[in-house]
């Protein structure tokens, strides 16, 4: 079970009062602002947090210790963990601290490697032998391989949709153009895709899949699929592989007004703000599997009592175990093992990864 101090900031629990704030206004430091605010002063991991916190209510930029307010909202961001723009605003910051470090204007990543810039998982999650590595950090749980295929394939759609939601809004708001593209590797030298190329792969691509029995092939038959796709694309192109990454071309010279972030306090900044949004990640990849399960449950009672109504109708006796066994239904720990899985692999604050 993870356990930090942000457990002990209870975001719901707090008091909120945003009268004496309006925008434009500048605040000396955090203990002033939480005068202001009508909210206790706190330390450590539960400040960041309580900072957090506030950008449900209102925007603020900073500069050294002081807060500057830019926005004050009617409504506040809703506290869900569905809610992408609890997100977006953390991962403009570091993003366009990151992308302004840059010379030429244009930044490529491959999207696990966005994940792992922005603090949204810890090295463990991309180790190539992850099933060893989970057999011997984790020794307490048994798990299936569908349970850890299950877990990297809504942990990825989960932080897909955080990412692509902040990219889409810099895009909106003219500091960035990015697109997805092919890179191809062929002798140690990597090139983008043209369009004629493009159009071999995707053949390729629907070629394998159709082969192999799928529309939409899934997550635990994904790298089944890459390799034959590249061993297809070595055989016709001699291409060594192939894979994606998203190109991000930045207005560099409007990024800094937004950055808001003053020289000296950068590092501490974004050092921070990675803390804050993989805490918040975590939560959402947490809660998404307590969601997931009692989804499964509660379609296991109807369709069990929907099952026995039939059959007592019919005058036929219910057997639960055997009528029943062929509706998937998660293992009872089901939560447990996915939560020490997000610890493992995502978290940044846990005892089983030193940052």
């Amino acid at each position: 079970m993870i356990n930090t101090e942000f457990e002990m900031y209870n975001f719901e629990e707090d008091a909120f009062d945003t009268s004496k704030l309006c925008k434009g206004m500048v605040v000396k430091n955090y203990i002033d602002m939480c005068q202001l605010l009508n909210q206790k002063v706190q330390a450590g991991n539960s400040k960041k947090s309580q900072v957090l916190n506030w950008q449900r209510y209102f925007d603020f930029g900073r500069q050294g210790k002081k807060y500057i307010i830019e926005e004050i909202y009617e409504v506040p961001i809703p506290l869900t963990y569905n809610n992408n723009a609890v997100y977006v605003k953390i991962i403009e910051i570091l993003l366009m601290h990151e992308l302004y470090t840059k010379d030429n204007y244009t930044c490529e990543y491959t999207k696990t490697g966005l994940f792992s810039l922005l603090g949204m998982i810890n090295e463990n999650y991309s180790n190539g032998n992850k099933y060893n590595l989970i057999k011997e950090k984790l020794p307490e749980y048994k798990y299936e391989h569908w349970e850890i295929n299950h877990f990297y394939m809504r942990t990825s759609q989960k932080l897909t949709g955080i990412l692509f939601s902040a990219l889409n809004s810099m895009q909106r708001r003219h500091l960035i153009i990015y697109r997805q593209q092919y890179i191809i590797v062929q002798d140690r030298n990597f090139s983008v895709a043209t369009n004629k190329q493009c159009q071999n792969i995707l053949a390729v691509e629907k070629t394998v899949s159709d082969e192999m029995g799928y529309s939409v092939v899934p997550y635990s038959k994904l790298e089944e699929y890459y390799n034959k796709v590249n061993e297809r694309l070595n055989e016709l192109y001699d291409w060594d592989y192939v894979y994606k990454d998203v190109l991000i071309i930045y207005n560099q010279k409007f990024m800094l007004h937004d950055l808001s972030i003053v020289e000296g306090e950068i590092q501490k900044e974004i050092s921070e703000k990675r803390l804050a949004l993989n805490f918040e990640v975590v939560k959402a990849i947490n809660k998404q599997a307590e969601d997931l399960y009692q989804k499964n449950m509660d379609g296991y009672e109807i369709l069990k009592e929907d099952y026995e109504r039939q059959l007592k109708a019919l005058g036929i006796p219910f057997y639960e175990k055997e009528d029943m066994r062929r509706y998937f239904k998660y293992p009872p720990d089901y939560i447990e093992k996915q939560k020490a899985l997000v610890e493992l692999l995502s978290a940044l604050f846990s005892g089983k990864v030193i940052k």
